[in-house]
């Protein structure tokens, strides 16, 4: 399923992926981690999207890759971190979570729920 406005992003698999993995600052790192996260077992096109999560000075810039080949998933990059989020059941738009987190996409917006935290609404902004 394509998402209007997002671009296609590296082949990589979902599947035995670990739920989340710390990276560095570095780059390569960051790559790295998508390769674990994604595992070896098949190859699968991501679309990747940007958003930018809360308000002011205080606003977070995620990394989301969309996978929709079954089991679909999302992968959330955040900082020093890469979370992947299994799609669960909405009667509206896209919604990826687990026990800890969900985040929920309907156009080029999105809302971020994490544990006890408040909700962050997102927007999907250019790469």
């Amino acid at each position: 399923m394509d998402r209007p406005g997002l671009a296609a992003a590296d082949w990589l698999s979902l599947e035995a992926a670990p739920m989340r993995t710390a990276v560095g600052a570095d780059p390569w790192a960051l790559g790295l981690a998508l390769v674990a996260l994604a595992g070896a077992a098949r190859a699968e096109p991501g679309i990747r999207a940007e958003y930018r999560c809360g308000e002011g000075p205080d606003a977070e810039r995620v990394t989301v890759f969309f996978f929709n080949q079954t089991p679909s998933a999302a992968v959330l990059l955040t900082g020093r971190q890469a979370t992947r989020l299994a799609i669960t059941h909405t009667a509206s738009g896209a919604r990826y979570g687990d026990a800890e987190q969900s985040f929920w996409v309907k156009g080029d917006r999105a809302l971020w729920e994490r544990g006890q935290a408040p909700a962050l609404r997102c927007e999907q902004v250019a790469s």
